[in-house]
């Protein structure tokens, strides 16, 4: 089964290795590290970082940029260059984050010089916001290299199904942030000036997250899965039951169990 970790912006008021032992104590044996936690631009940390996990027994699948947006093309360039480098020494596989369109061939020359993949993460107002937005790119010489981080709460919020989104994207998805949201209608923004969406408890809003867990299941796939929970000063109690639920549904969607 692929392996479950924890999108450490779910926890974006820890700090320091309170970080790594709080996944823990909620169940997990893996993190997707957020920049917030781990900033590539401080030298030379990546080491005592990755140390420091290792130690609590938390290992670092992936790294995340967050969002490289407004930028010039070829400061995306600087700064990805030093991510992919931190990503590196933390033994993280995939480099995540939001860019824009204008980027992605300074961002596909990066990955095939230093074979480092990176995962385009969508999100409803960017570039990026639904599948059909990849295909230009992906279909035509874009390397294997560079592929998708699949939100499932910003694919809700730009009128997307995520299943459907990854039977379209298929084997590029390399990473999924998985989060549920419920809905704002376009009155409560307009008037309450409520979010678009809001996070909630996993598999009680509007995202299909088991679906999609039944989805990725069946196709064996097995990138980067990171439980993300953008409420404020979530209980670890919460992330625990995120990730409860999760294993259960993956095991329920697996083909073995289908055919019991």
């Amino acid at each position: 089964m692929t392996e479950i970790a924890c999108q450490t912006y779910s926890l974006r008021s820890r700090q320091g290795a309170d970080v790594f032992t709080s996944v823990r104590k909620a169940g997990f044996r893996a993190v997707e590290l957020w920049v917030g936690h781990a900033d590539y631009r401080a030298a030379g940390s990546a080491r005592a970082v990755r140390r420091t996990a290792d130690e609590i027994g938390i290992a670092i699948r992936a790294y995340s940029v967050g969002g490289l947006l407004g930028v010039s093309p070829s400061t995306v360039a600087s700064r990805l260059a030093g991510a992919f480098d931190y990503a590196g020494a933390l033994g993280a596989e995939v480099v995540t984050g939001v860019i824009e369109r204008r980027a992605l061939g300074v961002v596909d020359a990066l990955c095939q010089r230093t074979g480092m993949r990176f995962a385009i993460e969508n999100h409803w107002y960017a570039d990026f916001a639904r599948s059909g937005d990849y295909l230009p790119i992906l279909q035509n010489g874009t390397s294997p290299l560079i592929g998708v981080t699949l939100d499932t709460g910003h694919l809700a919020a730009a009128g997307e199904d995520p299943v459907a989104a990854f039977a379209v994207l298929g084997e590029r998805v390399l990473a999924v942030h998985l989060k549920d949201v419920r809905l704002t209608s376009r009155l409560g923004r307009w008037v309450w000036r409520r979010p678009r969406m809001e996070g909630c408890t996993l598999g009680a809003g509007e995202a299909r997250v088991a679906a999609l867990l039944g989805a990725l299941a069946r196709a064996g796939w097995s990138g980067s899965l990171a439980i993300e929970d953008e409420r404020p000063e979530l209980p670890l109690a919460e992330l625990h039951a995120a990730l409860r639920t999760c294993t259960r549904l993956m095991r329920a969607g697996a083909p073995s169990a289908q055919r019991a």
